[in-house]
């Protein structure tokens, strides 16, 4: 038979459920994916978007292999960034994941060696995965307009010419160039 829970013990327990409630539900709502991987790259935590992203169920992840929730090809993309972070360096990265279930993402991400206190060995990773796939489609897109814009402007005969807000021109077609 165990020795009784002293009143200190079980404040630290309700404490620690706290903030493993505070977390679960913090991290549920931010729309960053947020994981903890080991060293075998086996997960260990992750948030409600990764989860969404996935559409998988937390007991579908938690002690997989990362390969087997992205999928083979967006992990061999992403494994360099993987064993560097397990050697102890910080890694930011943007780039393109087919992933399996997700589809392709082009995705900015960032990975934390995750060092143990007691002796400074890395005992895992935090990885952080921000979808940034609309925000280059609009990128593309504005960069489209505006090179159709100049081809018309560069074709016409007339002037063309934009200003901003303070009236100051910011843009002069070439026919403009020509004829003054």
């Amino acid at each position: 038979m165990g020795k009784p829970e002293s009143h200190a013990e079980s404040q630290l327990k309700a404490e620690l459920r706290r903030s493993e409630q505070w977390l679960d539900e913090t991290s549920g709502t931010v729309p960053i994916i947020i994981i903890h991987l080991d060293t075998d790259l086996r997960y260990r935590f992750v948030n409600g978007a990764h989860l969404e992203w996935h559409g998988l169920r937390n007991e579908d992840v938690i002690g997989a292999h990362v390969r087997d929730v992205i999928g083979e090809e967006a992990y061999l993309l992403s494994r360099d960034h993987h064993l560097r972070a397990l050697a102890g360096e910080r890694v930011e990265v943007e780039s393109v994941l087919p992933y399996k279930r997700a589809g392709e993402r082009r995705v900015r991400s960032i990975f934390i060696p995750d060092i143990d206190p007691a002796d400074g060995s890395v005992i895992g990773q935090h990885c952080l995965v921000v979808d940034i796939t609309d925000q280059a489609r609009a990128q593309e897109d504005l960069r489209q307009s505006e090179e159709r814009f100049r081809d018309f402007a560069c074709a016409g005969s007339d002037w063309f010419w934009e200003v901003d807000q303070t009236l100051r021109f910011t843009y002069i077609s070439a026919s403009f160039e020509d004829k003054t």
